[in-house]
């Protein structure tokens, strides 16, 4: 053997990696900022589609409130839920419909004060403002404060009409009824063939002015004799004017002409919700309606007239109170009838409505066949619906409400010619008729 020794080389294995893992910490620091990026993207992601979404909800707002369907904008309003954007007339707006009709003060006012601070040099819109300011004071029974932003308002702009119906409707709540009668004489007097004017006038009903109220209210009359806008009020005072002089034939006359308009009395307030547009009015109306006297053959059309005027102010148990008593004084009364018909309707019981067509016997009668083909259409009962209506449409002079049913039962099925004839015959006769703007809008607006 040699003295030498040949080594032979050997590979060495190792179980750990040539290369370290992460630390811990750096794994869970990439974790962190995936997980942050990954919800950022997110974030605006879904960011996007709320502002998408409320934009959407914003342009559909003002498409309502442009429309005069105030009750829709206000729900949609309350469907946007934040602040509306920064723009001074788009608070003065949302103010109102929190005021009318949302009856939420608080909120009404914070968007009355709001829209003032963006822009007090804006005349007009802090006229508005300051009425609104008035409004909410009004409902909250501060009668000085709500005084002061009316004066306010007037000095500003002494023309305003809106601000001089609130400050009428001010006086009527504290029964200044001088006061009353004053601005709503001058109001009258200036622009006597408005409408909407005929709410000034309810103030000329005070038993002391209506000798002198009583050739302006047969003026206004007249000039509103084809808009349903405040007409009821307008019936029910001739009614107790002719009661108070004790002009029977008159009175007559105004009783079966009130009893034969009952269509006309489905009316919605929907003018403008900056007029103080509240109840208090129709509860000052009401007590004269109540007060109204005649010869006791007319027991039975006064008595009616009572029903119609408490279902108009939507007191429902009074109402039904003196149906019951009435149907008692005077049974299988014709005009009785018809006021039950008429407040059934107001409170949308159509199967009591339905119950009573089984055994009615006056489809000759224009108000009767109206309110059953109301009926029928809301039981989506097509045929049952023109049965009442068509004798309607073949008539010299159609009502508003009239073309509003032919609208209603045409336009639901598709949008033709009658559909759009009806919108446009009603809306002529009656611009501010709620459901034919609604309908229209639906149209336009391809629901």
């Amino acid at each position: 053997t040699s003295g030498s020794t040949n080594s032979t080389p050997f590979k060495s294995y190792s179980l750990t990696p040539r290369s370290s893992p992460l630390p811990w910490k750096k794994w869970s620091l990439i974790s962190f900022v995936s997980l942050a990026v990954v919800t950022a993207i997110l974030v605006f992601v879904q960011k996007k589609t709320w502002e998408s979404d409320q934009k959407k909800i914003w342009s559909e707002f003002q498409q309502l409130y442009a429309a005069q369907l105030y009750d829709d904008a206000y729900n949609k309003m309350k469907e946007y839920q934040l602040d509306f954007i920064n723009q001074a007339p788009a608070l003065t707006r949302a103010g109102f419909l929190y005021l009318n009709p949302g009856h939420e003060l608080v909120n009404a006012k914070r968007m009355f004060e709001k829209s003032s601070q963006l822009e007090p040099n804006n005349k007009d819109l802090m006229v508005q403002n300051l009425n609104g300011l008035g409004l909410v004071a009004l409902y909250e029974g501060q009668m000085s404060e709500s005084r002061s932003y009316f004066d306010r308002a007037l000095t500003l702009e002494p023309g305003s009409i809106p601000t001089r119906l609130n400050i009428i409707s001010l006086d009527m709540s504290q029964a200044k009824w001088t006061e009353a009668y004053s601005l709503a004489l001058q109001v009258t007097s200036a622009e006597p063939k408005k409408a909407y004017l005929v709410q000034s006038a309810i103030s000329l009903l005070s038993s002391s002015y209506a000798e002198k109220g009583r050739p302006l209210l047969a003026a206004l009359a007249k000039s509103i004799d084809d808009s349903s806008y405040l007409r009821p009020a307008m019936r029910l005072m001739m009614i107790r004017l002719a009661g108070l002089h004790s002009d029977k034939l008159t009175l007559e006359a105004d009783l079966q002409h009130f009893l034969e308009d009952l269509p006309s009395l489905q009316v919605r307030f929907a003018e403008s919700p900056m007029v103080d547009q509240r109840w208090s009015d129709w509860n000052f109306l009401f007590q004269f309606c109540h007060d109204i006297q005649g010869p006791p053959e007319l027991a039975p059309d006064i008595a009616a007239v009572q029903i119609v005027c408490t279902a108009q102010i939507q007191k429902w148990n009074d109402a039904e109170k003196l149906l019951d008593e009435s149907i008692k004084r005077f049974p299988n009364n014709k005009k009785i009838f018809l006021a039950q018909l008429h407040l059934l309707i107001s409170m949308q019981r159509w199967p009591d409505v339905r119950a009573l067509m089984r055994t009615a016997n006056l489809t000759s009668d224009v108000a009767t066949n109206w309110m059953f083909a109301k009926s029928c259409l809301e039981e989506k009962n097509k045929s049952c619906t023109e049965l009442y209506l068509n004798p309607l449409l073949q008539k010299s002079h159609i009502s508003t409400p009239v073309y509003e049913l032919q609208a209603e039962n045409t336009c639901l099925t598709k949008v033709s010619d009658v559909c759009r004839f009806a919108i446009t015959q009603g809306l002529e006769q009656d611009p501010l008729d709620y459901e034919l703007l609604k309908i229209k809008f639906n149209i336009e607006a391809g629901l």
